[in-house]
């Protein structure tokens, strides 16, 4: 067996708003193939319940994809490396605005719709 980072992207809609989630997962299997039918039917898992969130509105998540699949390693300093990718900016955004957009976040007040009641 194997350990593979797997990331899943998840959409999130709640009342009107779309939020999207980017999961990274860390599991055993015997190739990628299994892996990615692993990280499937886990985050299959967690999609499809519909909860109320604190302003009452209706919250469900569905699976947008998986999207990457990376063999997990260890390092011989004992650093376990993950997740790795490699990003070529394909888009007319500067090198700091294609940063930014990779490492911003939402804010805790923009997270507050996704909260359970």
């Amino acid at each position: 067996m194997n350990e593979y980072g797997l990331k899943i992207i998840y959409r999130i809609r709640a009342g009107g708003r779309v939020f999207y989630e980017e999961s990274i997962v860390l599991l055993k299997a015997e190739s990628f193939d299994a892996a990615y039918e692993k990280a499937e039917a886990h985050a299959l898992g967690l999609c499809g319940d519909e909860y109320i969130n604190v302003y009452g509105e209706p919250v469900k998540t569905e699976l947008v994809d998986i999207v990457d699949c990376f063999r997990a390693f260890d390092e011989e300093n004992g650093i376990q490396e993950v997740y790795s990718r490699i990003l070529k900016n394909r888009t007319p955004m500067n090198e700091e605005e294609f940063i930014d957009l990779l490492a911003d976040s939402s804010t805790a007040d923009e997270r507050t719709p996704l909260r359970s009641m």
